[in-house]
């Protein structure tokens, strides 16, 4: 019995690794992604941005979960706990998330002054967008930005005003995103 704990153990270990790992290179692609919304945002070129992007993510996202699979089966008959079913939804969850914000840039037919504000942002998240962060800074930001917007003059240019919507719907989309980090690093971490 020991012998087949021990084994289950280094295997668990292997396995746990190469979750890592992927689940990395995974929150490296959403970084990517991130950081490429707010290249798109701050102008109207759509070249090369057909969605690619998401093809990789997926591919990731599959990977992890293949290793996902094995770790939580060993992690069953060990009786570990196994915070990582729990990641790797988060990760899919915010996948269909930025899936949904990358919809939305393309809607964006001119650009209001508010726009590099919001790509700012972005960037500000592609920077700090890590494992550990619960994210409440950037939260507070954002909320100060969605107020920021409700606040301000109405456009009187029809192109403005649905250009200022769509930002203003990422921005929410934006908060569903960050809100899901959140509750996943309140909860594990």
């Amino acid at each position: 019995m020991l012998e087949l704990e021990s084994f289950l153990i280094l295997v668990f270990v292997q396995r746990k690794n190469e979750w890592k790992d992927k689940m990395a290179e995974a929150d490296e692609s959403i970084r990517s992604i991130i950081k490429r919304m707010a290249e798109r945002i701050r102008t109207l070129d759509r070249t090369n941005y057909d969605g690619s992007c998401f093809l990789l993510l997926d591919k990731q996202l599959t990977a992890a979960k293949k290793a996902l699979h094995s770790q939580t089966w060993i992690t069953h008959l060990a009786h570990r706990p196994a915070p990582n079913l729990t990641m790797y939804k988060c990760a899919i969850f915010q996948s269909q998330v930025l899936r949904q914000i990358y919809n939305s840039i393309q809607m964006i037919a001119y650009l209001p002054d508010q726009a590099p504000i919001i790509a700012d942002f972005f960037e500000r998240i592609s920077q700090e967008y890590a494992k550990t962060n619960d994210v409440k800074s950037l939260l507070d930001t954002l909320h100060e930005l969605i107020l920021s917007m409700k606040n301000e003059k109405l456009p009187t240019k029809r192109e403005e005003f649905e250009s200022r919507a769509v930002l203003f719907y990422i921005l929410k989309q934006l908060e569903e995103f960050l809100i899901l980090k959140r509750n996943f690093v309140e909860r594990w971490h």
